[in-house]
């Protein structure tokens, strides 16, 4: 199931947010501020991140910063969800790293439009790194058992076809006695 960090110090705006994107099946993790959702998202490693800006203890803009600089999360994608309405507030979201920058209000299908594209990108571009690391894999695999000029197996692959043949022949003559 995939898991959301809903982080704002108001009350009624997180349960808005739990409410709404539990129709959508998603499992909600919820937090007060800025610290706590640190704190939330090292633990529960959410697949994406909804923040405020304007909270006590750290701000929205401190906790991004934070999600950056750690290993498991800085790719995780990270939507804004805050009454900062002005351009320059949403430059410095952005320019920080964050992947969307939602206003209050907000509609139903504003969030749900804004999660559902973000995970959808970064699932797409996990997908990729993925089919790039096994074709990655597969060429190492190519290079290390099959010469380069001819591409018939070299030495490494004959010397173990043969050792593995040479181990299977000896498994069924003890079974045989």
């Amino acid at each position: 199931m995939t898991k959301i960090l809903s982080v704002d110090d108001d009350a009624i705006i997180r349960e808005m947010i739990v409410d709404i994107l539990e129709t959508k099946d998603y499992e909600i993790v919820s937090a007060v501020n800025g610290r706590a959702g640190i704190e939330a998202a090292r633990q529960h490693l959410p697949d994406l991140i909804i923040c405020d800006v304007e909270m006590p203890d750290m701000n929205g803009w401190a906790m991004l910063e934070e999600v950056r600089k750690c290993k498991e999360l800085q790719e995780t994608p990270f939507i804004f969800l805050t009454g900062l309405n002005s351009m320059q507030n949403l430059r410095q979201g952005m320019n920080l790293g964050a992947d969307d920058y939602l206003t209050k209000p907000f509609t139903y299908q504003e969030l749900t439009q804004a999660v559902e594209t973000r995970l959808a990108r970064h699932q797409a571009v996990t997908q990729k790194y993925a089919e790039e690391l096994e074709d990655a894999g597969k060429k190492i695999e190519n290079a290390l058992y099959y010469d380069a000029n001819t591409g018939l197996p070299n030495r490494k692959r004959m010397k173990e076809s043969l050792l593995s043949t040479l181990n299977s022949s000896e498994h069924q003559n003890l079974s045989v006695l």
